[in-house]
């Protein structure tokens, strides 16, 4: 995501007939993983019981807040600011969120060491 991001801000109109189609390339892969990812990880972050409403809320958040404040506040930006501008931003927010989310991920994957309790 933020290399298709960043991509997108070094387009320039002598680049775009080329560079476009092939970034435009990298959206399937950016929406299958980050989608498949987001999925998962509400899955395993919830009790059984409450998995669907996990889904649920997911699916909410990303389809409503994500595609309908999301493209309000870009289109502002992109307006205000510029393409490069509001790419590059994007790409800075998707890192951060990365970072943020890392030792996250890092904590799940670890191996639980503590013996069960057996009470």
């Amino acid at each position: 995501m933020v290399v298709r991001l960043v991509g997108l801000a070094c387009v320039t109109a002598a680049t775009a007939p080329i560079a476009l189609p092939v970034l435009q390339l990298l959206h399937g892969p950016c929406f299958a993983l980050a989608w498949t990812a987001a999925v998962s990880f509400a899955a395993d972050a919830t009790p059984p019981q409450l998995r669907a409403t996990a889904q649920s809320a997911l699916s909410t958040t990303y389809y409503v807040l994500g595609a309908g404040v999301g493209s309000v506040l870009w289109s502002v930006a992109y307006e205000s600011f510029g393409a490069r501008p509001t790419y590059l931003a994007g790409a800075a927010l998707a890192a951060a969120s990365g970072a943020l989310l890392l030792p996250q991920l890092k904590k799940r994957a670890e191996p639980d060491l503590e013996p069960p309790d057996l009470v």
